[in-house]
């Protein structure tokens, strides 16, 4: 939802979307996650209102854009079946590198996770698990976001691993089958469409 109304703007000024989406949500996630060191300030009240936010500003611009239609349904559910090969390439790209990654810092984001202090005991350094988690969760968002739109987004992203959870209790399963279900849900999307 962050990136809606940034991707609205670059339709308008005719920016390339996929750079647009990507600097929008890379400069969300710093945002956040500085708000989210803020003690008095809890992350998740922070990710609300900008989200709402975001939301809502991205309503108003595209209620200004004079010609209905003109790309802004695509923008918020996306448009699987209006890809070019480059996207599905940059996509796959993204995955790998995530996955890659991720696997890296796997210990560094299940220490920073559970808690600073283990981390930092660890000699972890939390910030950087912190920045780099959000850095990968920006660019997997605003590549995401071109191919099935802000509004499905925080769906393919939450309830996933959301559901997973409710029976897997360890760290690496949670992930693996996050992953699987959202891939499952996908083909099953794609199908239903």
């Amino acid at each position: 939802h962050a990136t809606f109304p940034a991707l609205v703007i670059a339709l308008l000024a005719g920016w390339s979307l996929r750079g647009t989406s990507i600097v929008a949500a890379i400069v969300i996630a710093l945002v956040l996650g500085a708000a989210g060191t803020r003690p008095e300030l809890r992350s998740g009240t922070a990710v609300a209102v900008l989200l709402s936010t975001s939301l809502a500003l991205g309503a108003v611009l595209v209620s200004d854009i004079d010609a209905p239609g003109i790309g802004a349904n695509s923008l918020l559910f996306g448009s699987i079946f209006g890809l070019a090969d480059g996207d599905l390439v940059v996509a796959a790209a993204v995955a790998v590198l995530t996955a890659v990654v991720t696997a890296a810092f796997y210990r560094g984001f299940v220490a920073t996770g559970f808690g600073r202090r283990l981390a930092a005991s660890e000699s972890r350094r939390p910030w950087l698990d912190d920045l780099v988690l959000l850095l990968l969760l920006a660019v997997s968002v605003a590549i995401s976001a071109r191919i099935i739109g802000s509004l499905l987004v925080s769906g393919l992203f939450l309830i996933p691993a959301a559901t997973v959870r409710l029976v897997v209790q360890r760290i690496g399963p949670l992930m693996r089958w996050g992953v699987v279900l959202a891939a499952c849900e996908g083909v099953v999307g794609l199908w239903a469409a």
